[in-house]
């Protein structure tokens, strides 16, 4: 019997040693795994500060960045005087409303204006690269058409919607519009890269920032009657990258982006007199009851609209894209907590959201960009960067022969 106990006892002791056993081993395999699974995140989080590092390519990256956001309050600062002036440039009286036409004829002057300072500061642009006009494909002139229309019409639902929804809005489509010109190479005319999951998760998670201010409770109680200007303002967000895209092409063949600025304004402000042409009514002005700062308005925005030709080529267009929707957002929030020319808007936990995830959505898109698969059609590269990869290529057979 002590025999059969003690085996008893001793294959007890032989079990427990074995469950003690599987549990080290287990839990080892348990840290071994969470130390793969953290540096594996450990190793993507370094791969994305490295991709937006090198994105930019020039050791100037800060500096850049600021000056882009600069730029883009610049345009929200001229964006509130021109909604003020419009309103008495096609005056009202019985409801003193912004009509699309009063915002199209304040666009116009600014836009003149604009042109006109810029026109002066051209002997000061010490880039000293010629004018290639002859060699500019004409359609790259759109660019002003469509950024000009893109203003006017966010402005003209920005009385009904709020500046921060028409920003995120703007922001929303900008973004996608990006990715999609990024993707495809809109006929040529940019470079293509390869679209990525993250990009499209990207636009996801920035849609939801419209979402998310759309729940908040003033807008909620108002969604009835701002749904058709959602869908005009929607459309019209389409021209912000289309012209972004357009305009950044331009700079080589005007041989600068001050007087790619210039070529832009000028078509912008043509672009704005169709409205009237198409309404066949001359606009009701009511020029005595302004001030004379609605009419100094272009000053801050023509900084921006000459952000708009420089900073793209520094930063890259999907930077430059979420860069001025970010800022644009920000600054359009702060313009409805102050209620600058339009009702009070004040900052709630919903808005907050919808600024958080529209930055984090366009930040997603940036970091996730593709690489560069296919290069600009050679009818929308620089004439002298052309010139010069055919003198490359006439040299290599001649080192060949030498080697």
């Amino acid at each position: 019997m002590c025999k059969v106990g003690i085996e008893g006892c001793c294959s007890g002791d032989e079990v427990a040693a074995s469950t003690d056993q599987h549990k080290v081993s287990t839990s080892l395999k348990e840290s071994q795994w969470k130390q793969r699974l953290t540096g594996y995140y450990i190793e993507q989080l370094q791969n994305c500060k490295k991709t937006l590092l090198n994105s930019i390519p020039d050791r100037y990256k800060l500096l850049y960045m600021f000056g882009a956001v600069t730029s883009v309050f610049g345009i929200s600062i001229s964006g509130s005087i021109r909604i003020k002036l419009g309103r008495y440039l096609d005056y009202q009286p019985e409801t003193e409303e912004l009509t699309f036409l009063g915002c199209a004829c304040a666009s116009a002057y600014l836009y003149s204006l604009q042109t006109l300072l810029l026109c002066i500061a051209v002997p000061c642009d010490s880039s000293g690269m010629p004018m290639k006009l002859r060699e500019m494909p004409k359609e790259l002139l759109l660019a002003g058409a469509f950024i000009s229309m893109n203003m006017a019409i966010l402005l003209f639902g920005v009385p009904s919607l709020g500046y921060q929804l028409g920003a995120v809005l703007d922001q929303v489509i900008s973004v996608l519009g990006a990715i999609a010109i990024d993707s495809t190479g809109m006929c040529g005319m940019t470079s293509r890269r390869r679209l990525t999951k993250g990009q499209i998760s990207g636009g996801l998670v920035a849609a939801a920032g419209v979402l998310s201010t759309m729940m908040d409770d003033q807008e909620r109680s108002q969604l009835h009657s701002i749904l058709p200007f959602l869908g005009i303002v929607s459309a019209g967000c389409l021209g912000s990258p289309i012209g972004t895209a357009l305009s950044s092409s331009m700079v080589p063949f005007a041989g600068s982006a001050t007087k790619a600025t210039i070529l832009m304004l000028l078509v912008s402000a043509l672009t704005m007199l169709i409205p009237s042409a198409v309404m066949l009514r001359l606009p009701n002005l009511n020029l005595a009851e302004t001030e004379w700062w609605m009419w100094i308005g272009g000053l801050a925005g023509t900084y921006g609209a000459w952000g708009t030709s420089y900073f793209p080529l520094k930063l890259g267009l999907s930077t430059y894209i979420a860069t001025y929707a970010t800022a644009f957002n920000l600054s359009y929030m702060m313009s409805d907590a102050l209620g600058i020319f339009v009702r009070k808007r004040p900052i709630s936990i919903m808005r907050l959201v919808g600024v958080v995830l529209g930055t984090l959505g366009v930040t997603m898109a940036q970091v996730c960009q593709g690489e560069v698969i296919e290069g600009p059609c050679p009818r929308y590269q620089c004439p002298v960067s052309r010139e010069t990869s055919l003198a490359s290529e006439a040299v290599k057979p001649d080192v060949a022969m030498e080697a």
